[in-house]
């Protein structure tokens, strides 16, 4: 097994599913590799200049005061903070840190006896370069997508959220070349000054990246999520997973980003309709308003189904001039949106996206025959 650095701290007492079907899952660090490799990894990351860093004494006591807290309640934290409170806090940070697991069919362990080999044979400064079917490669991948549209699913920053996923660290190789990473002392800095207090965290906007708190949603998510997995949908999610994935990760342009998230939309809700009788541009954009608005109305019946409507048709429209390269419309948009108070408004469509995605891919995992029918229809 292989795994991912997540942004989740916390002790558990065993591995917890991510997904059957996909054989991933989180956990702890185990082994004194694993523990070691992290341990390495907290370190390199903090030595380089970063405006949220805290020194490793004060860290041991944001570590020591989050244990003394959460073990009251805890059996399984009162047995690791007498255990471990002894021993240097990177290490109780490593031992703490959760990562996601995944089947790399033994090839992290092959790289590993093989760079050994090599450093025993006098060779210096070997770089192993993985083949794009490497499992290492390949389910390092399907486990970063996955993330993504689980990360959607579970998140709390209602329309704050851009996109961003529980994996902390997304490099398959991480092991091989350990640099530092700004990220992670952000999210130390985030587990020091929330997590101890309980009363923050259970109300914070980003109480979804602590595991106590989401633990529960992310178990009844991923659940949701599997039962689609196990069947004919399987390959539909996963496409769908990495659409995610590529708009809140790899594509840093905001009107891509927009086009890619209203692709996911359009590929859940809308047919092709017929040539000879229909305009394809406009039955699509009609079909990605009325089925769309009914999809998000259903999952939240507190909204106004029209002004939904109203707004899917207002996006479709921008995404249409952006795919065309009408970049005169797109900046008469804009320009008219700022007119009425919008400083950034691409931006906030792509909030409210991800707000209307998160509402219909829930309901395509409720029940996915319906949204099928309604797709068809």
């Amino acid at each position: 097994m292989n795994f991912l650095l997540t942004n989740y701290i916390y002790p558990i007492r065993e591995k917890f599913l991510l997904s059957k079907s996909l054989g991933v899952y989180l956990d702890n660090p185990r082994t004194d590799n694993e523990i070691k490799a992290v341990t390495n990894y907290i370190n390199q990351a903090y030595s380089t200049e970063s405006a949220f860093q805290f020194s490793e004494e004060i860290i041991g006591e944001g570590v020591e005061k989050f244990l003394s807290e959460y073990s009251k309640e805890d059996e399984y934290l009162n047995k690791f903070h007498s255990t471990y409170s002894q021993i240097k806090p990177y290490e109780i940070l490593a031992r703490m840190w959760i990562v996601a697991r995944y089947d790399d069919e033994g090839q992290h362990d092959a790289i590993a006896q093989e760079g050994k080999k090599l450093k025993e044979e006098g060779q210096r400064g070997f770089f192993f370069m993985l083949e794009e079917d490497n499992p290492i490669l390949k389910n390092s991948r399907q486990l970063l997508d996955y993330c993504h549209l689980v990360s959607l699913l579970i998140h709390t920053a209602q329309d704050y959220y851009e996109g961003r996923s529980v994996i902390l660290d997304t490099h398959e190789d991480w092991f091989q070349e350990i640099k530092p990473n700004h990220l992670l002392c952000v999210q130390v800095f985030m587990f020091m000054n929330f997590t101890a207090y309980r009363e923050v965290t259970e109300k914070d906007e980003t109480r979804w990246l602590y595991l106590p708190v989401i633990r529960e949603k992310l178990a009844e998510t991923t659940r949701l999520i599997d039962e689609i997995l196990d069947g004919s949908q399987k390959d539909k999610l996963l496409y769908i997973a990495s659409l995610l994935k590529n708009a809140g990760y790899d594509i840093k342009e905001d009107k891509t980003k927009l086009v890619v998230l209203v692709s996911i939309i359009e590929l859940l809700l809308t047919h092709n309709p017929d040539f000879n009788r229909f305009n394809v541009e406009d039955s699509i954009n009609k079909q990605f308003q009325l089925k769309g608005a009914t999809l998000i109305y259903l999952n939240d019946k507190s909204g106004n189904i029209n002004q939904i409507k109203v707004r899917l048709k207002e996006i479709y429209g921008l995404r249409s001039s952006i795919a065309h390269g009408d970049f005169k419309a797109v900046t008469k948009y804009i320009e008219n949106a700022k007119k009425k108070g919008e400083k950034f408004p691409i931006g906030i469509i792509i909030g409210e996206l991800y707000i209307y995605l998160k509402a219909i891919i829930t309901e395509y995992l409720r029940d996915n025959k319906f949204v099928d029918f309604l797709k068809d229809g």
